[in-house]
């Protein structure tokens, strides 16, 4: 997370932030809460005299809005916080609008704000400069890796292989096994500097040989 400006008296006024990863949207998440002013850029549709007459040809323009915050929604999956509220600042002044708020999309908050807020956005300064840390964890058939964000632990590869008695997968299956996990985290090691490899057993030891 990154802090581009800070104006307040006291614990009232502005701060604008730009997230950077995953873990800045879901931080955003709790210091953004109903009945904030959020300024960000985004696209709204503009209708005109002509555009009334075809509809069809209204296109968005990107431009400032100031809303005032109804709901907060944070979406993992899309990597994005989507910010529900009425127009306050802009064209359309109380209309509803959302501002979909991503990696990148600078955005100011005014309000009055708390300690735990406050403190809350020096640990994702902080966090942004640790380095990422991806598990394994092995077990008799099955293997999961996992990336470590300030959340959780979020699950990115999942792969099981029969070990059972009757079957004859020993060796050669074991072996594809732990080349597809290989694989795997070879990967994950362009962007991450530590991989922790963990499990009960000797499986993981029989992996990491």
């Amino acid at each position: 997370m990154k802090v581009t400006k800070k104006r307040l008296k006291g614990r009232e006024g502005e701060i604008a932030l730009t997230p950077e990863s995953l873990d800045d949207l879901w931080h955003l998440k709790y210091i953004i809460e109903k009945n904030d002013l959020v300024f960000s850029l985004t696209k709204r549709r503009v209708e005109g005299a002509t555009d009334k007459i075809r509809p069809e040809k209204v296109e968005k323009k990107t431009m400032r809005l100031g809303i005032r915050v109804d709901s907060v929604e944070f979406h993992k999956f899309s990597n994005r916080l989507r910010l529900h509220g009425i127009i306050e600042q802009g064209i359309d002044t109380g209309s509803y609008h959302t501002l979909n708020i991503e990696n990148g999309v600078n955005l100011s908050i005014i309000k009055n704000w708390k300690n735990d807020q406050l403190e809350r956005i020096k640990d994702s300064v902080k966090a942004s400069n640790r380095p990422k840390v991806v598990i394994a964890t092995l077990e008799d058939g099955e293997a999961s890796i996992g990336l470590v964000r300030q959340y959780g632990v979020e699950e990115t590869f999942n792969s099981k292989y029969s070990s059972g008695k009757k079957e004859r997968t020993n060796k050669s299956t074991k072996l594809e096994f732990f080349k597809a996990l290989a694989d795997q985290l070879q990967n994950k090691l362009i962007n991450t500097p530590a991989i922790i490899i963990a499990g009960p057993g000797f499986l993981k030891t029989d992996f990491y040989e």
